[in-house]
């Protein structure tokens, strides 16, 4: 092989090499809204791949808050990513509340459609099932 030709597989190779590397990351967010009815207060831990601490928050009606972020390629299960060790813990104004762990968060994604602008993605879970009421375990 002349020099000439080693050259121009080595700039493949870096070329290539380049593009696996800088691969565009999304930012994908996943928002609780509050439409129980009554102000909630909730604990977040565990929610993020980029080291968030735990939180606690509070939500008035109608509003949301974030309950998820992880940053990941395009091609990466976002869902996949939320970890078993997830844990929000629900409190309403009336003192009832409802603990969410991984699973139970991942699986109420799976129902949720996706919203895409540029290199956001976000789910926004408006299902009642995460308003706690006495009496009831964790939807």
């Amino acid at each position: 092989m002349t020099k000439r030709a080693r050259a121009f597989v080595l700039l493949g190779v870096l070329i290539a090499l380049t593009a696996c590397t800088s691969q565009q990351l999304f930012s994908n967010k996943i928002y609780l809204l509050n439409n129980c009815g009554q102000t909630l207060q909730i604990v977040v831990a565990n929610d993020s791949n980029i080291g968030l601490p735990e939180r606690t928050l509070t939500i008035a009606s109608g509003s949301q808050e974030l309950i998820g972020l992880y940053d990941a390629s395009r091609e990466e299960d976002v869902v996949g990513q939320i970890q078993d060790s997830y844990s929000l813990r629900i409190t309403a104004d009336d003192g009832a509340s409802l603990q969410v762990n991984g699973r139970t968060l991942r699986e109420h994604l799976r129902q949720i459609e996706k919203l895409e602008k540029g290199s956001a993605r976000q789910w926004i879970v408006a299902n009642q099932s995460f308003c706690p009421s006495k009496g009831t375990a964790a939807p």
